[in-house]
């Protein structure tokens, strides 16, 4: 049983409840800064793309052409 948690929103989804959860879940997005690990739901995700991007390296940027 694995219960899914957006640390922006607070939405939670559990796998055990249905398939179709389990299943959303693979769409949200999970970020590991600094040590700290945050999940967002796929809500928060887009409302918040630029500043996800905004965070990442230079060196994924360069290397991803």
């Amino acid at each position: 049983m694995t219960v899914q948690v957006c640390s922006q929103c607070g939405f939670s989804l559990d796998d055990a409840l249905n398939e179709a959860s389990g299943l959303a879940a693979l769409a949200w997005v999970r970020t590991n800064d600094h040590g700290r690990t945050t999940t967002q739901c796929t809500l928060c995700t887009r409302a918040n793309i630029r500043a996800i991007e905004a965070h990442l390296d230079q060196e994924a940027w360069s290397t991803a052409r």
